[in-house]
């Protein structure tokens, strides 16, 4: 048996290493948390997406959050139902995720550097 398997062990939040490639999704929800944030030892208000069909949030970190006002605005709300790509990077030696629009065809999107992502969010397998 493998504690990795047992769900009681595994946590509700989506990490790099839960995307063995990049992979899309669909935005069902972003709710506002407070969460503990090891680095700073503080707890901190952060905004969290669900997807549609899985189980596992993607904790924003400002980088991603930024992005998605970028994608989608400012209003949270009008985020639910977008589809986004979920791919996993590293970042100053960290593992994380970046949050893109897809491809409209159906190709990678071509960008001449990754843009930073400084924190990293929850485990398990892909898909979430």
């Amino acid at each position: 048996m493998k504690v990795s398997q047992i769900a009681g062990y595994q946590s509700p939040y989506l990490k790099n290493s839960d995307l063995p490639s990049p992979a899309q999704a669909v935005v069902m929800g972003v709710t506002l948390e407070t969460l503990f944030n090891p680095s700073s030892n503080k707890r901190e208000e952060r905004l969290l997406l669900t997807f549609k069909g899985k189980r596992k949030k993607l904790i924003l970190n400002k980088t991603q959050a930024a992005r998605m006002v970028e994608m989608f605005g400012d209003e949270t709300g009008d985020w639910v139902g977008q589809v986004v790509r979920l791919v996993p990077i590293t970042d100053r030696g960290k593992p994380s995720i970046k949050v893109e629009r897809p491809p409209a065809n159906g190709q990678p999107p071509v960008e001449p550097e990754p843009e930073p992502i400084m924190e990293d969010a929850g485990d398990d397998e892909f898909p979430f």
